[in-house]
């Protein structure tokens, strides 16, 4: 069975599934076999398939052509190399978008629908709303609703992707409430994405000290030292008191308005000794 390239993510999973068809048909297939064929050590192959190294730049048509991919696959081959060595969010980012184009209408459809929800601050905020509230259409409400307002044509949008995600579906009597579904995208991408929405809400965070009143809001700041082997712990700390605060939420019988919290601990010092 060929393997179909523009459904991975990742091109050792590619390989490795590759190599693990061909094993199976052929028991001469090994790793040394790869190597005799791609100019590249056995070991390194063994390293490339269990994602500790990447693909010598050299090797990268050698492989092409012993895979057998067309021209598109070729390219799509390429884009998730590039993608999987991407150190910088806005460059994966942009690789994952091309790559994208290479699945069918369907996959890419979901995929796009899926990355897109990450990328929007307001994606969340309407889900959370629509478990509190009674919304049957009225999008100028909705979109007014929402601290900061959003567009009209952005809440419909919201509404649509939520449907195409099944995060939310329309019963007999025309409300939109919340399924039980959870955005599936993988990984890699879900991580992408997001930074870009955490970047997005710890702006409005900033924003909220101008535009909300002071009994509408918690932020408060705190300076401290600490030992930095200390940080798992501390981590488990603040776990656990986000954890308590969505028993809270949970357990609120009446819920009327939807919060962002974010907590926030970051080095301020490079931690050297003198």
């Amino acid at each position: 069975m060929k393997q179909d390239i523009t459904e991975y993510l990742d091109y050792r999973d590619f390989l490795l599934d590759f190599y693990t068809e061909k094993r199976k048909r052929n028991s001469y297939f090994s790793y040394r076999y790869i190597a005799s064929k791609v100019g590249v050590d056995a070991s390194h192959i063994a390293k490339i398939f269990s994602k500790k190294r990447h693909i010598p730049e050299r090797a990268i048509i050698a492989f092409v052509e012993f895979c057998g991919l067309n021209k598109r696959d070729e390219e799509c081959f390429r884009l998730l190399i590039k993608f999987s060595k991407a150190k910088a969010d806005d460059e994966a980012k942009k690789i994952y978008e091309d790559i994208l184009s290479f699945q069918d209408v369907s996959a890419s459809k979901l995929g796009k629908n899926q990355y897109e929800y990450y990328n929007k601050w307001y994606y969340t905020a309407i889900l959370i709303l629509l478990d509190t509230i009674i919304f049957t259409g009225d999008y100028k409400w909705l979109a007014n609703e929402l601290t900061p307002s959003i567009s009209v044509p952005d809440a419909k949008n919201a509404i649509k992707l939520l449907l195409n995600l099944e995060l939310i579906e329309k019963d007999k009597d025309g409300v939109y409430r919340p399924t039980d579904r959870f955005v599936t995208t993988g990984d890699t991408v879900r991580q992408i994405a997001i930074k870009n929405y955490q970047e997005e809400v710890i702006r409005m965070a900033s924003e909220s000290l101008r535009r909300h009143k002071k009994e509408e809001r918690d932020i408060s700041t705190v300076t401290i030292s600490i030992d930095k082997k200390d940080m798992p712990t501390i981590s488990e700390v603040i776990k656990d008191f986000r954890q308590t605060l969505l028993r809270f939420s949970d357990e609120t019988r009446d819920p009327n308005s939807v919060y962002q919290l974010n907590v926030q601990m970051y080095p301020m010092t490079k931690g050297g000794k003198l």
